[in-house]
């Protein structure tokens, strides 16, 4: 199954974002 470039590239977006934030609450708690 390919996925439109668009669509992996928004998912992983997301995912990076998502995890970005989990490290930036880790380091500031």
């Amino acid at each position: 199954m390919i996925l439109p470039l668009s669509t992996v590239a928004q998912s992983d977006l997301e995912c990076c974002s998502f995890l970005c934030n989990a490290v930036i609450q880790d380091l500031n708690e």
